[in-house]
């Protein structure tokens, strides 16, 4: 089984790529937060979140329609049209930059300021562009190379903030600088893999724009939905909260990995099905089954140790994240079976419900956190983000048409979608 992981393309190998992928950060958030202490945390974190913030704005949903054209078989030209209107979203990146350190990051030192505007300015369009071909290697099934671009980033990371430490240099800035790093890399890796030239047939750059329009509304409030929040805090609730809110929900968005595992196998044979609205709804509830049996106890687990560990991974100066990841616990279930969703309304070509949904979650949880954020500090924030992503999660399951009661955990289907994790055994 071990070698036909290696070397055959499964499901399983997201699962994996994710968890060590998020690991790498994880090891990472510990390192940051004993370097630079809640209050640079909470600086670097405003940075980070925008720069992933960033992407979705300038992507305009061309990745997730890459993917979905990937899945059908329809490859090469839709790569190409989507790199060279990536070029062309360099100077949207450099407003955006310009904005941001006149506004969130306006107090803080020039070297601060110059890294978040060159991370938002040229290294945005390039997270773009690997998430692109990341978009290409899910829809092809390819999943060993969507693993190398999972892990590339946060290991080079990882790697420039070790070196960092090693000569006593760890601070906000560094950990700008290492996110570029690894931004860097990561993108000609999936050049690399991609084995797409530039040259050669296009598909219409404007017909791939509309198509991609469908879903950018959804991946710009899906991802200010995971990262607004740090953006928001800093102002609204200072830097040190700010610093513990944040380790949490970096915490608590880890089972997002088992909801990308979880999603590769339904996506593909829904974008790639054709069937009628009836059965679309059946294959929509049982894989939502599946992904609930797995996902609320995986998350019943992880929660209650991860908040043991806390204190004793990240210092006894973050014990106050802890009761915030108790509170974050809603957010790590519904993040995960939101993803699964998303991907069953992706591969029906539902950006406009994609979007609605994600836009309505995203204007929830920043009402939520402009009201419960100056009153409760880091628990009001993470109360806000739990209502957010249930919310969403809720009105994915109106739009799918599946039940409160396919959401129940069995025995089955935890067995089912453990099963789809797998590699497929040879015949």
């Amino acid at each position: 089984m071990i070698r036909r992981l290696i070397r055959e393309d499964s499901s399983s190998q997201i699962a994996i790529a994710n968890l060590l992928g998020f690991l790498l950060t994880f090891l990472a958030v510990p390192l940051m937060a004993r370097a630079i202490g809640p209050s640079g945390r909470g600086e670097a974190a405003a940075a980070l979140a925008a720069f992933a913030i960033a992407p979705a704005l300038l992507g305009l949903g061309i990745p997730l329609e890459v993917q979905r054209r990937f899945a059908k078989g329809l490859d090469s030209p839709s790569l190409r049209a989507a790199r060279d209107l990536v070029v062309l979203s360099i100077l949207p990146g450099a407003a955006l930059g310009g904005l941001f350190v006149m506004t969130i990051y306006r107090d803080a030192d020039v070297t601060l300021r110059t890294l978040a505007f060159l991370g938002l300015a040229l290294l945005a369009p390039v997270t773009v562009s690997w998430a692109t071909a990341a978009g290409a290697f899910f829809g092809q099934g390819r999943y060993r190379a969507f693993g190398v671009l999972r892990i590339a980033h946060p290991a080079v990371t990882l790697l420039v903030m070790l070196l960092a430490v090693g000569f006593d240099a760890l601070d906000p800035a560094t950990v700008l600088a290492a996110n570029i790093a690894g931004t860097t890399v990561t993108g000609l890796l999936g050049y690399a893999l991609s084995h797409t030239t530039w040259r050669g047939a296009r598909a219409p750059h404007a017909k791939l724009g509309r198509a991609g329009a469908r879903y950018a509304g959804s991946a710009v409030a899906e991802s200010a939905s995971a990262r607004l929040d740090q953006v928001l805090v800093l102002p609204l609730i200072g830097a040190s909260a700010a610093g513990f809110y944040s380790i949490a929900a970096s915490v608590a968005m880890l089972p997002l990995a088992l909801g990308h595992a979880l999603s590769a196998t339904h996506f593909r044979a829904m974008a790639a099905a054709e069937v009628s609205q009836g059965d679309l709804v059946q294959l929509s509830r049982k894989a939502m089954r599946e992904a609930a049996s797995t996902v609320i106890p995986v998350c019943a687990v992880f929660i209650y140790v991860a908040g043991e560990a806390i204190p004793v991974i990240f210092g006894q100066d973050f014990d106050s994240a802890t009761p915030v990841l108790w509170v974050l616990a809603p957010t790590s279930v519904a993040v995960a079976l939101g993803y699964v969703a998303s991907m069953l309304l992706a591969a029906q070509g539902r950006g406009g419900t994609m979007t609605l949904l994600q836009g309505s979650g995203l204007l929830i949880g920043v009402v939520a956190l402009v009201v419960l954020g100056p009153l409760w500090s880091e628990i009001g924030a993470a109360a806000a983000s739990a209502v957010s992503y249930t919310a969403v999660l809720v009105g994915q399951m109106v739009a799918l048409r599946v039940r409160a009661s396919d959401l129940l955990p069995t025995f089955g289907g935890f067995r089912s979608g453990v099963a789809s994790l797998l590699p497929a055994r040879a015949t």
